[in-house]
């Protein structure tokens, strides 16, 4: 289970201080599907890298390639719009 500091951080990271109960309910809705995206796709790479480094599987420079910059492109992509979100109820 995870203790209580660790909800606490998760918590923090998922809310978003707005006035409007109905904006935050949005936003922090956004926060958990990119934390998803996040999440899954830094499990997909490393899962790929570790596959292909034990030989498990065999990429080849193409799929590796693929592999790579779609799991960047969610990284990014999903930070950028965590910031943005962030951002945009201080402004």
């Amino acid at each position: 289970m995870l203790s209580s500091n660790k909800l606490t951080t998760i918590s923090r990271f998922l809310d978003v201080p707005v006035s409007d109960p109905e904006d935050a309910r949005r936003r922090r809705l956004l926060n958990v599907i990119l934390a998803g995206a996040f999440v899954s796709s830094v499990a997909v790479l490393l899962t790929s890298i570790v596959f292909t480094s034990l030989g498990w599987i065999t990429l080849t420079r193409q799929e590796g390639i693929i592999i790579i910059g779609s799991a960047a492109a969610v990284i990014v992509g999903s930070s950028i719009i965590y910031i943005v979100t962030e951002n945009s109820g201080k402004v």
